[in-house]
């Protein structure tokens, strides 16, 4: 079945103990369908994570855990992440077709979606449906990275320390020191808050076990773990996020942005970057009792313009 298809080709076969639910998949069934994640459709992942890096993103992750597998790639200094997951159902909704592979991708910059598409399929034999997927994920994705939404806010008025632009996020390795981030599309599991300091005691692949202030030990994808970045300066070099070059830059972008008159046109994406830069300010233990006023603001939605 085609990805196109899968939105028209709707087939309902009702269960003997439940006559309005499909019934659910037999573990034979289930198996085959795990197992042809591995070989069907994780090798599609990678190529297009290729693709993606090729073309910009500085991250790209494939993972296959349980019923699931995912590629979650990341590109810039406002974030644009993009998602495409395959996941495996085993039981299904009231009145829906017994097509048990559901895949969606999503892009996001920011805390905005800006293209996304859900589908299902039947099965994971048609390798071109799985393809035309992937190419459609890549198209949205690179066209959200170029597009104006994505690209960063710049004054006409430089600051007068003037904030390195390009930065290369510290992977989370053992011995790392970070903390926990909410991504999207991938939650934190309960009880465990964002921002948490954590260190890493353990990595491999796109997994890693983490340690946190209570000694409770957590396993989380690297994408859920925020060791800072390095920042590539402008006479060359890179600098750490704790560098006071550094924090100076982000300091006077910060207060650029808020002063902004353009801040209301894109208001969430320029307030999750306020929030982002003063909290890489607090983190590395600068005082943002100035920004006080504007954090105020910007939790009612910064009304005050």
């Amino acid at each position: 079945m085609s990805a196109g298809d899968s939105f028209r080709r709707v087939k309902f076969i009702d269960s003997q103990g439940d006559p309005g639910r499909a019934p659910a998949l037999q573990p034979q069934e289930y198996r085959q369908l795990i197992s042809a994640l591995a070989t069907a459709v994780v090798p599609v992942l990678e190529r297009t994570a290729a693709v993606l890096k090729q073309n910009g993103f500085g991250e790209a992750c494939v993972e296959l855990t349980g019923g699931m597998a995912s590629l979650l790639a990341r590109h810039g200094w406002q974030p644009v992440e993009a998602v495409l997951r395959f996941q495996i159902h085993e039981t299904f909704a009231v009145l829906t077709s017994r097509d048990p592979v559901f895949w969606m991708s999503a892009v996001y910059c920011g805390s905005k979606l800006l293209a996304g598409k859900p589908g299902r399929l039947a099965d994971l034999d048609d390798a071109a449906a799985i393809e035309q997927i992937a190419e459609s994920f890549v198209e949205d994705s690179l066209a959200v990275s170029r597009s104006t939404a994505a690209r960063p806010i710049v004054s006409s008025a430089p600051p007068a320390v003037v904030l390195p632009l390009t930065l290369t996020r510290i992977r989370p390795r053992e011995g790392c020191r970070g903390w926990t981030r909410d991504v999207s599309e991938l939650p934190l599991p309960a009880g465990l808050p964002e921002r948490e300091p954590v260190e890493v005691i353990a990595s491999k692949w796109s997994r890693v076990r983490v340690s946190d202030s209570g000694g409770r030990e957590w396993e989380l994808s690297h994408w859920q773990v925020d060791c800072g970045a390095e920042y590539a300066a402008e006479g060359g070099g890179l600098l750490r996020e704790s560098h006071p070059t550094v924090l100076a830059g982000i300091r006077n972008a910060a207060w650029d942005l808020i002063g902004d008159p353009g801040f209301g046109r894109e208001r969430t994406r320029n307030a999750d970057r306020v929030r982002h830069w003063i909290w890489i300010l607090q983190r590395n233990g600068a005082d943002i009792s100035e920004f006080n006023e504007a954090l105020a603001d910007l939790k009612q939605g910064f009304r005050k313009e």
